[in-house]
């Protein structure tokens, strides 16, 4: 049985300025009508990663919540 427990993925500090920036700049980018470019595929990337975390949270490195 899979366990049903929410998982969230905070980023924190420059990991969640940078996010913030990549996703500004790709929401930019699609509304100039740009089809793909070097910050869609990191963008992509990382929400790859997030949504592996959330299926399964023993994936990588697990740090203590603070």
């Amino acid at each position: 049985m899979k366990d049903k427990r929410l998982v969230r993925v905070i980023l924190k500090g420059q990991a969640k300025e940078e996010f913030e920036r990549i996703n500004k700049a790709v929401g930019e980018q699609q509304a100039k009508g740009v089809a793909n470019s070097d910050e869609m595929q990191l963008l992509k990337s990382i929400m790859q990663k997030v949504a592996l975390i959330k299926e399964n949270p023993a994936y990588g490195i697990r740090f203590p919540a603070i």
